[in-house]
């Protein structure tokens, strides 16, 4: 056991009796060690955990009025990037379900009609 395991933690007590010099180089030695895992925790594009979910920071590049208009948004603009960015993966992935679903009809039945298309998209409007 190494002599750093072997001491016990100092009571609160005998912390007040330390010369101040001592208490403030111990609270700057906390700041710095806290401040050197969150460096570690940026270094690896880990910004923070909410759930079961990490956060990673990423640099996007936005058209001017994108970035004013989200600059007035309420709340936390990468909460509403993090939901935009989830809402448009969604119906990505819902297009694509269809698109392989149209696909597996056309491979079975043959083509699906254009003109019935125009047809149901006129009933539909």
């Amino acid at each position: 056991m190494s002599e750093l395991q072997a001491k016990e933690e100092p009571t609160a007590a005998e912390l007040r009796k330390r010369p101040k010099q001592t208490v403030t180089d111990l609270m700057d030695a906390l700041e710095q060690s806290v401040q050197a895992a969150k460096d570690a925790r940026v270094s690896r594009g880990e910004v923070s955990t909410i759930g079961e979910k990490p956060k990673l920071r990423k640099t996007f590049t936005l058209d001017s009025e994108i970035a004013e208009a989200l600059a007035r948004v309420e709340g936390s603009a990468s909460a509403y990037v993090n939901q935009s960015i989830a809402e448009r993966l969604e119906r990505d992935r819902v297009r694509e379900a269809q698109r392989q679903y149209v696909s597996a009809y056309e491979a079975e039945h043959g083509m699906i009609n254009p003109e019935l298309v125009a047809q149901f998209d006129e009933l539909l409007a």
